[in-house]
């Protein structure tokens, strides 16, 4: 008797202790996440955003820590595989891109990657607990973060809401393509919405953040440039963005800009509390 209630004590903690894992809802997950990566945040922020900043086209001579090129052929083949293997993977070697669009391709994947980190990480942190969305929002900004964001989002970005123009390496992927099938997104463009939402969360609710980044490193210029994309949830992004800065913009840049506050007024909710 004594052993069959030993039995099920163990059982019943182990169950206590299955219980947290088994829940799956993104809210759950996340708690689990962000108390697992806590003790390193600031490593792995800094970390995403060196990243970032690699992946940046108008960085030069940045010493970044991972070397896209040597990434590009760690899988290569060696020199001692058998010709049979080797027959199998030449038509795919034949239809790689050149080396300059290969290694483009490559930051631009990265950027997606980062930036889809950082705006689901401060997404879920704003709809689960205020706290922590605070304190991984101010690690971001104390690691520079808002000045990568607009470095990247400062580069030629006028094509990137174009489907993609890399042909597929993969056989099935071309197949797919030769279907008629509606191209995806160029993995520019999901960098490029995903970092303007990134910086809209870091500045949404915080006039300092504004002041002392968006207006200080002349973000307004670089989303007018943005908001010449015609895609429509990316304008609406940037003018979202546009709003919290005009009350600290200067009156000669109001009067040069008077389309732009005209599609702020006209197309982005106004709160009573809001001039």
């Amino acid at each position: 008797g004594r052993s069959t209630a030993a039995e099920d004590g163990h059982a019943g903690r182990e169950g206590d202790e299955e219980g947290p894992l088994k829940d799956r809802s993104p809210a759950a997950v996340f708690q689990r996440l962000y108390l697992a990566i806590f003790p390193r945040l600031t490593e792995t922020v800094v970390l995403l955003l060196r990243l970032l900043l690699l992946s940046c086209s108008n960085v030069e001579n940045y010493p970044g820590i991972v070397d896209l090129a040597r990434e590009r052929f760690a899988t290569a083949m060696p020199e001692e595989t058998i010709a049979s293997e080797k027959a199998l993977v030449a038509p795919l070697e034949q239809n790689l891109p050149p080396e300059a669009v290969e290694a483009q391709r490559h930051r631009e994947i990265m950027a997606a990657a980062v930036s889809g980190v950082l705006l689901v990480l401060l997404k879920q942190a704003r709809r689960s607990v205020a706290e922590q969305f605070s304190s991984l929002a101010q690690f971001l900004t104390d690691s520079n973060g808002a000045l990568v964001v607009l470095k990247f989002l400062n580069q030629d970005l006028s094509a990137a809401m174009e489907p993609r123009d890399t042909p597929p390496v993969l056989p099935c992927l071309q197949g797919a393509e030769t279907e008629g099938l509606t191209a995806p997104p160029s993995w520019q463009a999901c960098a490029t919405l995903r970092l303007v939402g990134v910086l809209y969360l870091l500045c949404k609710d915080s006039p300092e953040r504004v002041r002392k980044y968006l207006i200080h490193y002349k973000a307004p210029f670089i989303l007018k440039r943005l908001h010449r994309i015609e895609n429509e949830q990316m304008q609406r992004l940037v003018l979202k963005l546009l709003k919290k800065q005009v009350r600290y913009l200067p009156r000669k840049w109001k009067q040069a800009n008077m389309k732009a506050i005209s599609a702020i007024y006209s197309l982005v909710p106004m709160s009573p509390l809001e001039d």
